[in-house]
C-alpha cells in the first residue's frame, strides 16, 4: 500500500511538458521522488521484516522484488539490481525445483481410512476448498495457480532499472529472457512500456511505437493508454508520419484522460494541420477559436505558444515572437512551458546576433529548464 499510493501520487504529481516527448514512466522522471524517501525506507524496513520472520514463506521473493521496485523509486538502482539478481537467481523455477528434488522427505504414515470402516463412500469426507478470485488463476508448470513467482516480474525490473543506468545490453539480455516463458497477459504486459522505454533511450523510435501499440492493446487502465497513445503521436510528427500522428492523437482523446492532455492533443491535431500544409489561416482560426472557449482560459500560454510556432513554420518572425512574449504572460506556473518559451525567444535573438537579450532568455530558459533537458548544457553554456 505504501509503495502503491507513492507511486500514484508521483505520477499524478508529475507536470507534462507536452512539447518535448512524454515519459512511459512519470513516477520514475518525478524530481520529487525524494518526498518519498521515507516511506520507502518504511516499506524496505517492513518487507525485511517478513523476509526474516518467515523465511519459508511463500512470499519471500515477492517481498525481496517490492524492495527492489522501494530502492527503484529512491533512484538506487545499484542495490535495486542487487536485490533482484538474487532474488532470480535463489528463486528461480529451475533452483527451485532442484533444491526441492534433493529435500530428504519425511516418510508420511499412512492413515487409516476410517470412512470405508464405517461403511462410507469415499467421497463423503470434509472437503476444503479455498477462494481464490477467478481473475487471479494462472497456469504455471502445467498447473493452475493462484501465484506466480516473482521470478518472472523480477526479469522485467531488471531490464527497467538496466535500462534507466544506461545498460542496455543487459536490460535487453533480461527482456530477451522474460519472452521465453509462457506467461498470462497480466504479467505479459509488463514487458510493452519498458521495452517501449529501452526504444526510445536507444533512439529507435519505430520499434517504441510498435511497443506503446501493445502497450495500448494490453493495458486496462484508460490514463496509460492515453499517455502510450500521446507519445506514439509526438514519435510519427517527428517522422513526419501526419497520418499516424492524426490517429494516435485521436485515439489519445478517445480514452478520455485529464482535460490537460485532452486539450494538448488538439493542439497537436492542429500543428499536424499546419505541418501537413493545410492552409495557415484556416489553422490560425481554429487556434483563435480556442482563446475564446471560456474551459481554455488557465491554457492561453499553450495556445499562444502554437500560433507562435505555426508563425515560425510561415517565417512571419516577428508575430512568432510577440506570440511568444504573450506565451509568457499568460503563463500560470508551467515551468516547462515557460522553458519552452525563453528557449525560443532566446534563440531568435542569437540568430539575429541580438546576444544582449538572448543573454536575459538563456538566463530565463535556465530558471525553469529541468536539468535532465538534454538541451540544459548548450542553455547553460551560453
Amino acid at each position: 500500500e505504501l509503495w502503491d499510493l507513492s507511486v500514484s501520487e508521483l505520477d499524478a504529481s508529475y507536470q507534462y511538458n507536452y512539447n518535448q516527448l512524454l515519459p512511459v514512466f512519470p513516477y520514475s522522471e518525478n524530481d520529487g521522488y525524494l518526498n518519498y524517501k521515507e516511506e520507502m525506507d518504511k516499506t524496505i524496513e517492513k518487507l525485511a521484516t517478513v523476509i526474516s520472520k518467515h523465511p519459508a514463506s511463500d512470499w519471500v521473493d515477492d517481498s525481496y522484488l517490492l524492495m527492489a521496485k522501494a530502492l527503484f523509486v529512491k533512484r538506487d538502482y545499484e542495490n535495486a539490481i542487487n536485490t533482484l539478481e538474487y532474488l532470480t537467481t535463489k528463486y528461480s523455477p529451475g533452483y527451485l525445483e532442484k533444491v526441492e528434488n534433493n529435500r530428504i522427505k519425511p516418510e508420511k504414515k499412512k492413515k487409516k481410512d476410517r470412512w470405508k470402516k464405517l461403511g462410507k463412500e469415499e467421497d463423503q469426507g470434509p472437503k476444503v476448498t479455498r477462494y481464490v478470485p477467478g481473475n487471479q488463476y494462472d497456469v504455471y508448470d502445467g498447473r493452475i495457480v493462484d501465484k506466480l513467482p516473482a521470478f518472472y516480474e523480477a526479469l522485467i525490473w531488471i531490464a527497467h532499472t538496466y535500462t534507466l543506468s544506461e545498460n542496455y545490453i543487459f536490460a535487453e539480455l533480461a527482456l530477451d529472457r522474460f519472452e521465453k516463458y509462457d506467461l498470462p497477459m497480466r504479467i505479459k504486459r509488463l514487458e510493452y512500456p519498458v521495452r517501449a522505454l529501452w526504444n526510445i533511450k536507444r533512439q529507435n523510435y519505430s520499434e517504441a511505437s510498435n511497443n506503446l501499440k501493445d502497450a495500448i492493446d494490453s493495458s486496462v487502465d484508460h490514463y496509460e493508454k492515453a499517455r502510450y497513445a500521446f507519445i506514439r503521436g509526438q514519435i510519427a510528427i517527428n517522422k513526419k508520419d501526419y497520418t499516424t500522428a492524426r490517429k494516435a492523437f485521436e485515439d489519445c482523446i478517445g480514452f478520455n484522460p485529464r482535460y490537460e492532455m485532452v486539450f494538448a492533443a488538439q493542439i497537436k491535431e492542429i500543428e499536424i494541420q499546419a505541418l501537413s500544409g493545410d492552409d495557415g489561416e484556416k489553422v490560425q482560426k481554429s487556434l483563435e477559436r480556442m482563446l475564446e472557449d471560456g474551459k481554455n482560459t488557465e491554457y492561453f500560454d499553450k495556445i499562444y505558444f502554437a500560433m507562435a510556432r505555426l508563425a515560425m513554420e510561415n517565417n512571419r518572425l516577428a508575430d512568432a515572437e510577440e506570440f511568444f512574449q504573450k506565451a509568457i504572460q499568460n503563463s500560470t506556473g508551467d515551468e516547462g512551458q515557460l522553458a519552452e518559451s525563453y528557449y525560443q525567444l532566446a534563440e531568435m535573438n542569437y540568430n539575429r546576433k541580438d546576444y544582449l537579450d538572448a543573454k536575459y532568455y538563456f538566463d530565463s530558459t535556465l530558471m525553469f529548464m529541468n536539468k535532465s533537458d538534454d538541451r540544459y548544457f548548450y542553455v547553460e553554456s551560453n
